[in-house]
């Protein structure tokens, strides 16, 4: 659990972090800002899904006790999925248009 901390919390940093700052330069700032919030919403809220399915597959075994732990780290990884796939559709959508 201390490799996986290592490992998997500072890729999190790092991914909200280039969420945050890489933005792509464009004219509609007001829908990349809308995006940027429902990406921001829907990466909040793929932890719902994670921490029941964590907590029904864990409660019931010798597992038990540990089923927050797993919580933790299958949010951890479906935030990073979630922002990954937003920045890649972000720079996607919002590309401006070469101009010659």
């Amino acid at each position: 659990m201390i490799l996986a901390s290592i490992v998997v919390f500072p890729i999190l940093l790092a991914t909200i972090w280039f969420f945050a700052q890489a933005q792509p330069r464009t004219d509609h700032a007001v829908a990349l800002a809308r995006y940027n919030t429902a990406i921001a919403i829907i990466a909040i809220a793929a932890v719902v899904p994670c921490t029941l399915y964590a907590r029904a597959a864990a409660g019931r075994g010798e597992v038990d006790a540990a089923w927050p732990v797993l919580a933790v780290f299958g949010s951890v990884l479906a935030v990073e999925i979630v922002l990954v796939a937003g920045i890649a559709v972000r720079f996607i959508v919002f590309r401006e248009a070469k101009r010659r």
